[in-house]
């Protein structure tokens, strides 16, 4: 198992969450309308992990989860409570950084109008003809897979958060 996700990976997920969904919207009269929905669903999971980081803190060991509160399909006899929470963060982890792979191949870097603002991602007119074969998850699922796994995604962390906060 690769090494456990920390908080502070939190704050970088949300923070790639956060610009991968604006790259699906940039140039949005070019883009399919299925992005609009992928970009609610990252807009969500950034929310969700910012909001993860501000009630848990810094410190991962310190967060309770009784791990009796969880749905039967996150317990597993051998992992405690922050186990499955590293799973949970893992897993979230490899989709964004996925998407980040396909944002940095098919996206097209314009400057902005106004100096102060930051660049602006975009995507190039071969994803935007064939978006329909891009493989968007890491199991080469179609956008309506990733729109799913990004909410499950989303509704993991909640579910742990309203654990954490009871």
């Amino acid at each position: 198992m690769a090494s456990p996700v920390s908080f502070g990976d939190a704050v970088a997920m949300a923070k790639i969450a956060r610009r991968i969904a604006h790259a699906f919207t940039k140039g949005r009269k070019s883009a399919p309308s299925e992005f609009r929905e992928v970009e609610n669903q990252l807009y969500s999971l950034s929310a969700a992990l910012a909001a993860f980081k501000n009630v848990c803190g810094a410190d991962v060991a310190a967060v309770a989860i009784d791990a009796e509160q969880l749905p039967a399909r996150f317990r597993n006899e051998e992992q405690d409570g922050v186990q499955t929470l590293s799973v949970i963060l893992d897993s979230c982890k490899e989709t964004l950084k996925h998407l980040e792979k396909i944002v940095q191949e098919y996206g097209v870097v314009s400057a902005p109008k106004d100096p102060s603002m930051s660049r602006l991602q975009r995507w190039n007119t071969e994803l935007v003809r064939n978006y329909k074969k891009i493989a968007w998850t890491t199991e080469a699922g179609d956008l309506e897979t990733l729109r799913s796994q990004l909410m499950i995604h989303t509704n993991s962390l909640e579910l742990v958060l309203g654990i954490i906060m009871k």
